[in-house]
């Protein structure tokens, strides 16, 4: 076996190991006398489980501030050893973390966490998305609606997420933002559109009728199949009106 087979096969079995849930310690790492130094090895499962965590508090921190900190500290320890990573980039770890609060029993008196959990994720998500020139207003006051090949080359921008809740998840975020949280004045399901126009994500609340709009779009829909599934949803869908919203908060796009 080549030097480096050799070096692939004790970082594989090193990986392999990390996990807390497992009680095997890589064979080369001994003391000095030549016994399993599980000691040493627990300062990396140790570290990794810290990183893990952190990355977490880092994802969610509007759920966190829901929970308290040391729930969120109990969950994160479960969803830690449950859950590894899949990819080096730490900003795409947890997104099962919405999932598996939905599963904690003693949270489910909060039916509304999972789906704010849910919004942080997709917070997340737009902000990491590949980038794309932004539609702007301009653009939409010198589109010409009869020039169906430019009508067809609109689309949502790549960084555009949407979520539907049966609960208000989009004002809980907003109201979390702030140092001193207010109670809502109201409740109910919400429609949220994230965009992110330049560097910074977006939330906008949309009605019932932009919400299919707007999903309908980002299914690869035309502005005029889109505009049909929103009427068909709600007769007073003015579709202007929700064009120019779209266009004001940077969902759009325009392919080439």
């Amino acid at each position: 076996m080549t030097q480096a087979a050799q070096t692939t096969c004790a970082e594989t079995e090193f990986l392999a190991c990390l996990p807390a849930e497992s009680q095997v310690i890589p064979a080369d790492m001994k003391t000095a006398d030549g016994r399993a130094d599980g000691r040493r090895f627990a300062i990396y499962r140790n570290n990794l489980r810290s990183s893990l965590s952190r990355a977490l508090e880092q994802r969610y921190p509007v759920t966190r501030r829901l929970v308290g900190d040391e729930f969120f500290a109990f969950v994160t320890a479960q969803f830690t050893v449950q859950h590894r990573p899949t990819s080096p980039l730490m900003f795409r770890y947890g997104e099962a973390f919405p999932s598996f609060l939905g599963r904690i029993e003693s949270a489910g008196h909060l039916a509304y966490l999972p789906e704010v959990a849910r919004l942080e994720w997709l917070l997340g998500e737009s902000y990491h998305a590949a980038d794309a020139s932004v539609l702007q207003i301009a653009d939409l006051q010198s589109l010409d609606l009869s020039d169906v090949d430019a009508i067809s080359k609109i689309a949502m921008h790549p960084a555009g997420r949407l979520l539907s809740s049966s609960h208000p998840v989009g004002s809980i975020w907003v109201a979390h933002q702030s140092e001193n949280v207010k109670p809502l004045t109201k409740g109910g399901a919400e429609q949220v559109l994230l965009t992110r126009p330049e560097e910074t994500v977006l939330l906008t609340l949309l009605s019932e009728a932009e919400m299919v709009f707007a999903s309908a779009m980002s299914g690869g829909k035309t502005l005029e199949d889109a505009a049909m599934l929103a009427f068909d949803t709600d007769a007073s869908f003015d579709f202007g009106a929700t064009l120019l919203r779209l266009t004001e908060a940077g969902a759009l796009t325009q392919n080439s």
